[in-house]
């Protein structure tokens, strides 16, 4: 049986404790940043992968459902990257066995992993893996900011589609470049968890 890319969209967009629907970002009682802290971390909002559909495809229809959204009009995001490194100086990993892992993953997302779990266990970039992306000014190490044009594409790409709590993911190609893939990377498969 297949699924449509609209109940895997409506999938997506469910919270994994309780089924609800994440506020709209602009929602005016939405609680304050303060509020937010004392609540603790927003629900991660993950895909419910279809039991009766190859995780990996069902992975690969998450990805094209988060890309047919469009993008907000936020100028800055803070997002925490799980990478699954593919090839290069990150891993020796085979894009088919890194595609298995993440679907893997995903998986224990919607059973109710914690994202930070996942990234300790198995990201091949340096933990915490929180950076701040903007749509202007200057990249700073220092501070692990980042001009949206100097990460690979898919990567901000996925990031300016996201709402605050949800997580996406990126498709891997090994010919696109940093800044002008075509909504993939190059470094692998990316796990992002929007924060902020």
């Amino acid at each position: 049986m297949q699924v449509s890319f609209n109940l895997l969209l409506s999938s997506f967009l469910l919270a994994s404790c309780g089924g609800e629907k994440a506020p709209p970002e602009s929602a005016p009682n939405a609680p304050s940043s303060e509020a937010a802290k004392d609540q603790g971390p927003p629900p991660t909002i993950v895909p419910e992968v279809p039991q009766n559909m190859d995780p990996v495809l069902a992975m690969y229809s998450i990805v094209d459902a988060l890309f047919e959204r469009p993008e907000h009009g936020a100028t800055s995001v803070v997002v925490q990257n799980c990478l699954i490194g593919i090839g290069r100086e990150y891993s020796s990993r085979a894009p088919s066995d890194a595609e298995k892992l993440v679907a893997k993953l995903l998986q224990d997302l919607a059973g109710g992993a914690k994202f930070e779990d996942i990234l300790r266990d198995n990201s091949n970039a340096s933990p915490p893996g929180i950076y701040t992306v903007v749509t202007s000014g200057q990249s700073d190490m220092k501070t692990q900011t980042f001009l949206r044009g100097d990460m690979p594409k898919a990567f901000g790409d996925a990031a300016w589609r996201l709402k605050v709590g949800e997580v996406g993911i990126t498709a891997y190609d090994p010919n696109s470049q940093v800044a002008h893939g075509t909504g993939t990377s190059p470094l692998g498969m990316h796990i992002i968890k929007r924060l902020k």
